[in-house]
């Protein structure tokens, strides 16, 4: 009789702390999907597609960010669901001198590019228990080839299901494409993971993690 009482006691106390664990600017994330779709002539097309549900009562802003390699120009982000709207973006550079400015900076295995950080706003706001997708695309120029030869993903707070994918040109093909998970606490050693599907003919590579770890996820693509 005992037993019960004190698993739901324990229930009760820990729940609150799960579930602070989980939050990120008073959402939870349940799933994210990154397309990056390369094109010719050093142009360049990313996708965001993130399912969130409110944690708390009128959540106004979700921060969608990027890290990108290349040189040039880097277009206007498009939103696709109604009912959001772009605000103004925070540029973090990625000098060491400013690592520890401030807390919306992500933690980062690249010191290729600037971080970038896009404000969707909701109208309404979104509030306790409800679910909304950001449904987010931006594209880019690469005019001096500067662009390295991968795509990586931040975890930082548990999710269900996390996609990364990469469509290649024609004539540009890999020969492989990787798939590897990096710990925050130990970034110089990257573990080697399975379940890269990679498709020649469809020109995509697809990597679908379930459950994902805090830490990077990275696909690596070789010539």
């Amino acid at each position: 009789i005992i037993a019960p009482v004190i698993a739901g006691l324990a229930g009760y106390v820990l729940r609150p702390i799960v579930e602070e664990r989980t939050k990120r600017y008073g959402f939870r994330v349940l799933s994210d999907s990154v397309t990056y779709e390369i094109g010719n002539n050093g142009r360049y097309t990313l996708a965001y597609k993130t399912r969130l549900e409110a944690a708390s009562d009128h959540r106004m802003a979700y921060p969608i960010g990027y890290q990108w390699s290349g040189s040039g120009k880097e277009g206007v982000p498009k939103l696709n669901n109604p009912g959001q709207q772009l605000m103004a973006p925070v540029v973090r550079s990625s000098s060491k001198k400013q690592q520890k400015a401030n807390p919306y900076e992500a933690l980062s295995i690249s010191g290729e590019g600037n971080w970038h950080y896009w404000f969707v706003a909701f109208n309404p706001p979104i509030h306790k228990g409800s679910r909304t997708t950001i449904d987010y695309s931006q594209e880019f120029q690469d005019t001096k080839s500067n662009t390295k030869p991968y795509l990586y993903y931040f975890v930082r707070k548990p999710m269900k299901e996390l996609t990364l994918q990469v469509k290649f040109p024609t004539k540009e093909l890999p020969t492989k494409v990787k798939g590897s998970y990096i710990k925050t606490n130990d970034p110089n050693r990257p573990y080697k993971k399975s379940g890269v599907v990679y498709d020649k003919h469809k020109q995509w590579a697809t990597w679908t993690i379930h459950h994902p770890k805090r830490g990077y996820y990275r696909l690596d693509w070789y010539f």
